[in-house]
């Protein structure tokens, strides 16, 4: 995807524009596709403000770990609601909501890091 931009011989603004139209598009299942603006949006592509493109980093993570299952990017997710990020800020409450999702999912990690929480995960 366009998070290639210059190692495909894109220019910022062709990638900033594909990322943009794939957004537009892109349903809440499609698990690549959120892998892919995520990453994008982790690299900061996209023709919004920063700040946007900080809430597309969380957005796209979310609705990623949703649609694959996959326990490492939910204990992500978890890790990013404890801790907060530049525009997410802290939430325990929902973050031990995602830890239990990422451990029934099978992340070891999850389990021990919400057991530290919790105490008895």
């Amino acid at each position: 995807m366009a998070r290639f931009g210059e190692d495909a011989g894109l220019q910022r603004e062709d990638a900033d524009a594909i990322i943009e139209d794939v957004i537009r598009i892109v349903k809440d299942d499609d698990e690549t596709a959120h892998w892919n603006l995520y990453s994008a949006s982790e690299l900061l592509l996209g023709s919004v403000d920063p700040e946007e493109k900080y809430w597309r980093i969380e957005r796209h993570l979310q609705l990623y770990a949703k649609a694959s299952g996959n326990p490492h990017a939910v204990l992500m997710v978890a890790r990013r609601f404890m801790f907060g990020t530049a525009v997410l800020d802290a939430d325990v409450a929902e973050a031990v909501d995602w830890y239990y999702c990422a451990a029934a999912l099978g992340s070891a990690e999850a389990h021990a890091e919400l057991e530290a929480i919790v105490g008895d995960a």
